[in-house]
């Protein structure tokens, strides 16, 4: 049978506890007898110590592999738009027919169409992004022909705009009668390995 009541039963084999159920059998007999001697109290502290530091050594490893992630993202993003070739994005465009529609077509093209980056960003770009792209807003118009739209684009001439930090720039060509004209005087000035042209009233 069984055993007398009080009788200590050796177990068959060593028994195991884990950390935390030390712990815990440590602090039920603290709070059952109140009393816990100094060796108790110093394992009990160690114990409770090491746990803390695995517990604070795997959010380190969280926070630096997050941390790590983003770095090397900000990295693709600062470097791609510096090893992508550069760009023209040439807008020709008569005025005063397409005065109503250039802005919004410039607009589009700073913001909407995607080269420096193989994909959307889910960010904004660090404030120091250089854009390899240019924009070229190319115009004739009849010598007669003034506009405040006309000043806005000069503003914008030779700056830097949209969420791509895209530079911008605005040639009015005074000779010119025609489309072909003025894509013929500002395709002599661009050096880039690659040119786009899009209508004034084309949103690609």
């Amino acid at each position: 049978g069984g055993s007398a009541p009080g009788t200590f039963i050796k177990p068959s084999h060593p028994v195991r506890l884990e950390p935390l159920e030390v712990i815990s059998i440590s602090w039920w007999i603290y709070g059952t007898t109140g009393i816990m001697d100094t060796a108790h109290w110093i394992y009990f502290g160690l114990l409770v110590g090491t746990n803390l530091m695995q517990v604070l050594t795997v959010f380190g490893v969280i926070f630096y592999t997050l941390r790590g992630c983003w770095n090397k993202r900000k990295a693709r993003l600062m470097g791609e738009g510096s090893q992508m070739p550069g760009m023209s994005i040439i807008i020709p465009c008569y005025m005063p027919n397409e005065e109503p529609i250039i802005e919004e077509t410039l607009e589009h093209a700073l913001n909407n169409i995607l080269y420096e980056l193989a994909e959307e960003p889910l960010e904004p770009l660090p404030a120091d992004f250089q854009s390899m792209v240019t924009v070229y807003v190319v115009y004739n118009a009849p010598p007669e022909w003034s506009h405040p739209i006309e000043a806005a684009l000069a503003e914008l001439d030779g700056c830097r705009r949209g969420r791509f930090n895209r530079l911008v720039r605005v040639i009015r060509v005074p000779a010119s009668r025609s489309k072909a004209q003025n894509l013929n005087h500002v395709i002599s000035e661009i050096a880039d390995p690659y040119s786009v042209i899009y209508d004034a009233d084309h949103h690609p």
